[in-house]
C-alpha cells in the first residue's frame, strides 16, 4: 500500500512528495542469470523525492529501506529519465550479517554461518539503461552498462564455511566497465588460509565467474561438511566420512564458471592432501567386504568384519590429486589410501548429479599372497573394481575377483573359492 503525503510545487518548478510502502508479504528478488537469489518476508521502504517539471530528473532528498536485520539509507538523483536512467546516489547500510545470511537460499545458507553488526558506505553512478545502438552494435548483450559504476562492500567479525572456521574480513566490492571485482581477500580458515581474487564479468550473457590461476586453500584442516559437500567429488572416499582429521590445499588453474550453468565451465587444478585420516562412508561398505573375503580366503581365516564395530580409519598419504572439470563430470587422477594394509586407489569421475564411474584398484599385502604357493604370482599385481551408483549409494562389481584367479589357473579359483569367496561371487 502506497501513501502520498503532499505533492505541492515549489519555486524552482520540482514536484516534492513523500512516498511510503511496506509489505508484509514474501518479497522474492529473482535474477534470470543464476535462480532465486533472495527472500525478504518484509520490506518498509520510504522515499522523499523532487521530481523535475519535465520529468526527467528526480532528486532523492531521502531513501530508506528497512528490514529484519538490515537498514539502507541513500540520497541522490536520477535523471535522463526516459533515456538512460543516470543514477548518482549515495548510501549507507547498518546490517547483521548473520540475519542476512539465514536469507540466502537454503542449498547455500545450510553450509554458511557469519556474525557482525556492521555499517559500510555505498555508491551508484552512471547509466542504469543500456544505449539502443551500444547494445546492438556490441558483439556480446552486456548484462549492465559499461558506464555504471558501483561501489559496495561488506564485513564480518566470525564465520562458518562448510564447518571450517573462518575469522574476522571484509571484502570490497567494485563495479566498473561491466566487471564486478573484489578486492584480494586472505582470510584466516581452520588453521590455514583462503585467498580470494574473484570477478564476475557482466559484459555477456550468461555471466561469468573468474579466478585467475594460483592458491585458494592453503593448508586448511578438513571437516566432515567440507568433505561430504564437495571434497568428494574429487576424492570419493571422502563422501560420508566421519572422524576426519588432515589438512589440504587446493591451487586452481585459470577457472571460467558461467553463473547459470557452472557445469559447462573450464575448472581444473590440484588438491593436496596432507597425512589424512578418516573413517570410511558408504564407498567402502562395498570394497571392505571384498577385502575381508579375499582376505579370509588367502588366510584361511574367519571372515573378518571390516565395517563392524571395529569400522577402521582408512590412512591417506601425502599426495597430490589433479583434477578437471568435463562434460560436466569431475575427474581425478589416481587417489590412494590404506586400509588395514591393503592400498586402494581410485580414478575416474563424479558427475555433478553424483553419479560415479570409477575403477578402484586393491593391492593386497605381500605376507596375504606368501602364505599360499600357488597365489605368489598375484604379488605386486592389482584387483581392478568398477564401481558405479552414486555418492552416497555406490555399487562395487565384484566380478573381476573371478577374471583375475583365472588368469591363475582353475585350482587357484576353486582354492579360494573353498577359502571363502563363493558368496561374494555369487552377488
Amino acid at each position: 500500500m502506497t501513501a502520498v503525503d503532499r505533492i505541492p510545487f515549489t519555486d524552482d518548478g520540482l514536484i516534492e512528495a513523500t512516498s511510503r510502502r511496506v509489505t508484509a508479504e514474501t518479497v522474492m528478488v529473482p535474477v534470470t542469470e543464476w535462480e532465486m537469489l533472495w527472500n525478504e518476508p518484509r520490506l518498509s521502504v520510504i522515499v522523499n523525492s523532487r521530481l523535475a517539471a519535465g520529468r526527467e530528473r528526480l532528486e532523492l532528498t531521502k531513501f530508506e529501506a528497512v528490514s529484519k536485520g538490515v537498514r539502507l539509507t541513500a540520497r541522490g538523483t536520477l535523471s535522463d529519465i526516459s533515456k538512460t536512467a543516470t543514477i548518482d546516489v549515495h548510501g549507507e547500510a547498518d546490517y547483521d550479517i548473520a540475519q542476512l545470511v539465514a536469507r540466502l537460499p537454503e542449498r547455500i545458507g545450510r553450509h554458511v554461518e557469519m556474525s557482525g553488526r556492521e555499517r559500510r558506505e555505498f555508491s551508484l553512478r552512471g547509466p542504469l539503461r543500456i544505449e539502443a545502438r551500444a547494445a546492438k552494435e556490441a558483439d556480446r548483450q552486456p548484462l549492465v552498462s559499461p558506464e555504471l559504476q558501483v561501489v559496495a562492500g561488506a564485513a564480518w567479525e566470525a564465520g562458518n564455511v562448510f564447518g571450517l572456521q573462518a575469522g574476522a574480513g571484509a571484502i570490497d566490492l567494485v563495479l566498473d566497465r561491466s566487471v564486478l571485482k573484489t578486492q584480494p581477500l586472505t582470510l584466516d580458515l581452520s588453521g590455514g588460509k583462503l585467498q580470494v581474487d574473484a570477478r564476475i564479468v557482466l559484459d555477456r550473457r550468461p555471466a561469468l565467474l573468474v579466478l585467475p590461476a594460483g592458491r585458494l586453500i592453503d593448508n586448511v584442516a578438513l571437516s566432515q561438511e567440507v568433505c561430504d559437500a564437495w571434497l568428494s567429488y574429487i576424492a570419493p572416499i571422502l563422501a560420508e566420512a566421519t572422524r576426519v582429521e588432515g589438512r589440504f590445499s587446493i591451487d586452481l588453474s585459470d577457472t571460467q564458471l558461467p553463473l547459470s550453468d557452472p557445469g559447462s565451465g573450464r575448472f581444473q587444478g590440484r588438491f593436496d592432501i596432507l597425512e589424512a585420516q578418516v573413517q570410511p562412508g558408504p564407498l567402502f561398505d562395498g570394497l571392505g567386504a571384498i577385502i575381508g573375503q579375499v582376505e579370509s580366503a588367502i588366510t584361511l581365516a574367519a571372515s573378518r568384519d571390516f565395517l563392524g564395530l571395529d569400522r577402521p580409519l582408512v590412512q591417506i598419504d601425502n599426495q597430490t590429486i589433479e583434477f578437471e572439470l568435463k562434460d560436466r563430470r569431475l575427474y581425478h587422477s589416481d587417489a590412494a589410501f590404506n586400509f588395514r594394509g591393503v592400498v586402494v586407489r581410485t580414478r575416474g569421475s563424479v558427475g555433478l548429479d553424483q553419479t560415479l564411474d570409477l575403477v578402484a584398484e586393491l593391492s593386497f599385502p605381500s605376507e596375504w599372497t606368501r602364505r599360499i604357493t600357488f597365489l605368489a604370482a598375484l604379488e605386486g599385481k592389482a584387483l581392478e573394481l568398477p564401481i558405479r551408483g552414486t555418492l552416497h549409494r555406490p555399487q562395487v562389481d565384484a566380478s573381476g575377483i573371478g577374471r583375475m584367479f583365472e588368469d591363475l589357473g582353475q585350482g587357484a579359483l576353486e582354492g579360494l573359492i573353498n577359502g571363502g569367496l563363493k558368496k561374494l561371487l555369487e552377488r
